[in-house]
């Protein structure tokens, strides 16, 4: 369909490395049922990147000050800022953090609104550079909490692949079967086994956690077979 087209077009251009790829096409499906076919192109791209653009302008003139002296400056951080969160690979953290960050937005923006109403003259201050602290500390936050759980994630994989190029050259000969070697293998596993764990705790890599588990599953019944 054209929908999938244009999404794995964009997919493409702003998720390039695989892993990235993979988040977001994974971050589509589970996006795939609200308000079909353009539901998933406002989550993948409109609110995403109004919350980055924001996020970086706010950056870049937290960085910098000095008014129209640095303007030309402040875009070219802002430009090369976008272009490091694409080609890194971080732009399915921007995917995640922009849903949070809008209904975190709306309910702030509320309480202020209707509080301030009330309350005009009372000293309270103008809420701009609260709400710069929160556009930027918030998503600060949440993009290391987010690298964090990628990390996690990557952990596990490479424990995963670890322990299935120790079981393959085991069983090709080129390995000998021994204790210490098999005990490798069980310490690799043991750690993704602690990912899977961790990573079943949160709704949003539940998905990921499973796959994880099925291909744990797999290497621990060759391990077994290696064993008898």
């Amino acid at each position: 369909m054209a929908e999938l087209e244009i999404l794995e077009a964009l997919v493409s251009f702003f998720c390039p490395p695989s892993d990235s790829a993979s988040a977001c096409r994974e971050f589509i499906q589970n996006h795939s049922q609200v308000l079909p076919p353009i539901g998933p192109l406002f989550y993948f791209l409109l609110f995403p990147l109004v919350f980055t653009i924001l996020f970086i302008y706010i950056l870049s003139g937290t960085i910098l000050q000095g008014g129209q002296k640095v303007k030309w400056m402040q875009m070219l951080i802002g430009i090369s800022v976008f272009i490091f969160i694409i080609i890194s690979g971080w732009y399915p953290i921007m995917l995640v953090l922009s849903e949070f960050w809008f209904i975190m937005i709306i309910l702030l923006f509320g309480v202020w609104y209707f509080v301030g109403k009330h309350k005009r003259g009372g000293g309270g201050g103008s809420p701009q550079g609260k709400m710069n602290a929160l556009g930027v500390g918030g998503a600060m936050g949440g993009l290391m909490k987010i690298k964090s759980e990628r990390d996690e994630i990557k952990l596990g994989t490479d424990s995963l692949n670890m322990a299935g190029k120790l079981i393959k050259q085991m069983e090709d000969g080129t390995m000998q079967r021994n204790a210490e070697n098999m005990r490798e293998v069980e310490e690799a596993l043991g750690k993704a086994t602690m990912t899977i764990n961790s990573l079943l705790l949160n709704p949003l890599h539940t998905h990921k956690a499973m796959e994880l588990e099925k291909k744990k599953v797999e290497l621990e019944k060759k391990l077994m077979k290696l064993n008898k």
